[in-house]
């Protein structure tokens, strides 16, 4: 095993100038936001989303009833008829409906609902135009967008409206899309097909394999991109494409109901098990990823017989690696894993003291944080954005503080980009996937406890990793960096384990701060693989 530290100071002596120089990162666009009359208000702040007027309407998903509302308000208030104009297009639904309505279509629900509408057809014309704008500039990579009419007000960005609790938006919205090919792909699954959202980077026609990213927990698909540009600047890294979807409950791919998968976010884990498991949820995501290979190779028919180099990602991302490797069920050559969640010791013990985390996770998952005065998802929006950028649990900084290294310059610019990430696309679904997935990350470990109620995880050696984790990843219960640091030092067993790759002034977020170097070691990896290093 290669075990290599990069940056690190040892001797407190040692000039800490040779320590890494940060990698010059272009900020994430800040995206517009609704005016404050349009926007829900609270005692204590806003929670970025529109007012129940909206939301009432967007939960139709009717497009033609959403642009005769807009005609009623099209002269007379044209910002507040645009918010109609834009769900139409924005919201998944609506917008999978927005080709089979015509203007005939639009004109009669307006008249019916508002009686004779002087000057009809001018405004029925101008609001269909607009949604139709709308909906190709949703289409559009991010470079194009920016000098868009339809996303522009005054010389300044417009904001186009989204309603995620009643129709979770097909693309990014008002937060910064692909500049890469998007598109959707049905992977089916034992229980039903789920249409996932992809990012593909690099050309598949030229491509000589393949690299499936998995990102990490409530994220989204647009993760892997700096890494893979950054990979593609590489000589041997030019021909390389990598693939990474919306995991389930995350991003902007369909939002499927638990129990429509067999998943019931309800229902306990065990505790102190035997086995590891199970863990449904997990589970779930590793069967999403299992049946997504030949699925992208059949939806991607460039990609069809080429090789799947590597399987990689970050946190959850890099739990899912380690859990691929462990069951075998992708055929990638390396597995690549960066600030694995679960390769601490699991939050479970008799007394319960170490519990508190999960406890907190499995209620925001169950339902059991929704005050049942309210529309369920009135209480829990607030709580999600409390509990992620603003609580402090005892002893733990804000989960968000988590996330990178406190000193990386660019540090608040992604804080603020993941929050507004997190607004765009948060509905009931959102929130019971995520917490769900953070509460049996905690159980699940790759460690083994000293009592030994839980087996070792051999990960085959035919199926080897690279590890990697920064110095600033290691807070009070997770301990990332030591853990990681531990399998390289051979104090905890990961034989699969065939380099280790520590990191100084580096974060959790390693695909954030550090994408050259990451790519770097991605490409060392793949090219073991192939026998060309």
């Amino acid at each position: 095993m290669e075990y290599v530290r990069i940056g690190i100071v040892d001797d407190p002596h040692k000039d800490r100038r040779a320590l890494l120089a940060w990698e010059p990162r272009q900020p994430p666009k800040e995206p517009a936001r609704p005016h404050v009359r349009f926007q829900e208000r609270h005692a204590d702040g806003d929670d970025g989303r529109l007012v129940r007027e909206f939301r009432r309407e967007a939960a139709r998903r009717d497009p033609a009833h959403l642009m005769a509302m807009a005609v009623f308000l099209w002269d007379r208030d044209r910002e507040h008829g645009e918010i109609f104009a834009d769900l139409a297009a924005t919201g998944r639904v609506a917008r999978s409906r927005l080709s089979g309505v015509s203007g005939l279509d639009v004109a009669e629900r307006a008249r019916h609902a508002f009686g004779q509408v002087p000057d009809l057809q001018r405004k029925v014309d101008q609001i269909m135009a607009h949604s139709q704008a709308v909906e190709a500039y949703l289409d559009k990579p991010e470079w194009a967008r920016r000098q868009d009419p339809i996303a522009l007000r005054g010389g300044e960005t417009r904001y186009l409206a989204v309603c995620s609790d009643e129709d979770v938006p097909w693309r990014p919205v008002n937060v910064e899309s692909s500049n890469a090919v998007q598109l959707d792909l049905e992977v089916p699954l034992p229980s039903r097909t789920v249409t996932t959202r992809l990012v593909v980077v690099g050309e598949p026609a030229e491509a000589k394999g393949w690299v499936l990213y998995a990102h990490g927990g409530a994220s989204r698909a647009e993760e892997c991109e700096a890494v893979a540009q950054a990979l593609r600047v590489l000589p041997d890294g030019r021909d390389i494409v990598v693939v990474s979807p919306d995991l389930p409950g995350c991003g902007f791919g369909e939002r499927v109901p638990c129990e429509e998968v067999g998943l019931d976010p309800k229902k306990r884990l065990p505790r102190n098990a035997e086995e590891h498991g199970p863990f449904p949820f997990l589970d779930h995501l590793d069967d999403f990823l299992g049946a997504l290979v030949p699925a992208v190779r059949a939806g991607i028919p460039e990609l069809d017989g080429k090789p799947l180099l590597a399987m990689c990602g970050g946190s959850l991302g890099g739990n899912l690696s380690l859990r691929a490797a462990w069951k075998g069920q992708l055929p990638a050559r390396r597995y690549v894993a960066w600030s694995p969640a679960s390769i601490w010791d699991p939050l479970d013990d008799p007394i319960g003291l170490k519990n508190m985390g999960p406890e907190v996770a499995y209620r925001m998952a169950s339902d059991s944080e929704l005050d049942p005065a309210n529309r369920p998802e009135e209480s829990s929006r607030r709580k999600y954005f409390f509990s992620t950028f603003e609580k402090n649990i005892p002893f733990t900084p804000k989960s968000a503080d988590m996330w990178w290294d406190a000193h990386w310059p660019h540090r608040e610019a992604w804080r603020a980009a993941a929050r507004a990430d997190r607004t765009e696309v948060y509905d009931e679904l959102h929130r019971c996937y995520t917490w769900r997935y953070s509460y049996e990350q905690l159980f699940f470990s790759w460690q083994q406890e000293e009592a030994g109620v839980r087996r070792r995880l051999a990960i085959p050696k035919e199926r080897p990793i690279c590890l990697l984790a920064g110095t600033g990843d290691n807070f009070h219960f997770s301990h990332i960096f030591d853990r990681v640091q531990a399998v390289g030092l051979l104090r905890e067993e990961m034989p699969a384990a065939e380099r280790v790759v520590l990191m100084g002034r580096t974060g959790h977020s390693i695909h954030d701060e550090r994408p050259r170097l990451l790519a770097r070691e991605l490409l060392a990896a793949i090219q073991v693989a192939s026998g060309t290093s």
